[in-house]
């Protein structure tokens, strides 16, 4: 059987907590980690937006796209602030990624409406990523 088919038979409460240990696991993997946060933050457990938030901010870059990605398509508000921050520094994540989670929150907070604004005025693959985020939303009448 596959990892999955063996998780999936397990009660909620031990999945949530196998999910957790990969996610807080030291030496393990931060793709692993930015997967399991994104899985935690699914079920609401608080864990996961901590997890996501050292994703964001910690010396290690491996697996910062796919929290970026989670914060924006589930919309955390939660975690908008260090997306707002990680916008003023972007470093180790994919242009497109982080404007697109910027602009998913934009509606819940101004701060991250603002970071997408500043972050389009860029010269680089960043900004270029901001100004198709923004034409595609006023194209949608977003």
């Amino acid at each position: 059987r596959s990892a999955r088919e063996r998780v999936l038979q397990l009660p909620d409460e031990r999945v949530r907590e196998r999910v957790a240990f990969m996610a807080t696991a030291i030496l393990g993997s931060r793709l692993i980690a930015a997967a399991a946060g994104r899985a935690l933050a699914r079920m609401h457990d608080p864990r996961g937006f901590s997890v996501l938030r050292d994703l964001l901010t910690g010396f290690r870059t491996q697996g910062r796209t796919l929290a970026v990605q989670t914060i924006g398509e589930l919309r955390l508000s939660e975690l908008s602030n260090e997306l707002v921050r990680l916008s003023e520094r972007p470093r180790a994540v994919d242009p497109a990624a982080l404007a697109t989670s910027l602009a998913n929150l934009a509606d819940r907070d101004p701060e991250a409406a603002r970071a997408l604004q500043k972050l389009a005025n860029r010269t680089d693959g960043y900004g270029q990523a901001a100004r198709a985020t923004l034409t595609e939303e006023s194209r949608l009448g977003v």
